[in-house]
């Protein structure tokens, strides 16, 4: 079997290997209601996909400020925002206040569960507009290009909970962190596989 045929065989289910029924993981207990408010707003493939990954983030964010180590995933932007000005506090007026962390009182398993769940979420996603032609090629490549430079990123926290899991005999997350890491190899696989497929076609289309 040659490299070609294998990519197209690899890329013909376009990650339906992480397909699970999508009333079983969209809009889970595992998103906060904004999040969830967010993701229905969003009805096309590109900034659903990246509404998606800002919700791993924000759990890896959690799993850092509760760890105390600096770990760093972040969505790619496409154009860089122009920082705030900062107001600046008239005499006697109080500071505003912090928002209240919407994750502060999730279970760390769960937090942790939020990153798999999402991740399969983007690829079911991907794989309807796929396959019921409902997004045009040029979209899926730009959300799978989008989640391609994102889990490229380094998710050493994953390794580092894992270890923490085996140290506790926490049997819950280390089953989690598990499923986060099979999500995230996938995600990257499907990535790969769908843009090595979907790209060349829009190459043709284009010379035609």
């Amino acid at each position: 079997m040659n490299d070609h045929y294998r990519r197209l065989t690899r890329a013909a289910t376009l990650l339906t290997i992480l397909s699970l029924p999508v009333s079983a993981v969209q809009f889970g207990d595992y998103l906060t209601e904004d999040e969830a408010a967010r993701i229905r707003e969003a009805q096309e493939l590109y900034p659903r996909t990246k509404e998606y990954l800002h919700v791993v983030a924000a759990r890896a964010a959690e799993i850092a400020r509760r760890s105390g180590k600096a770990y760093e995933v972040k969505v790619p932007e496409e154009k860089e925002k122009k920082p705030k000005k900062i107001k600046k506090r008239k005499d006697g007026e109080s500071a505003p206040t912090e928002p209240e962390n919407p994750l502060l009182f999730y279970q760390l398993p769960d937090i942790v569960n939020g990153i798999s769940q999402s991740l399969k979420s983007i690829m079911i996603n991907v794989d309807e507009k796929y396959k019921q032609k409902r997004s045009e090629p040029v979209e899926i490549v730009k959300a799978l290009k989008l989640l391609q430079t994102f889990t490229a990123q380094d998710f050493q926290f994953l390794d580092d909970l894992e270890e923490k899991a085996r140290n506790d005999q926490d049997e819950k997350l280390y089953r989690a962190v598990k499923n986060a890491r099979d999500s995230l190899e996938r995600a990257r696989d499907g990535a790969k596989d769908g843009l090595a497929v979907l790209e060349p076609q829009i190459e043709s289309k284009k010379r035609k």
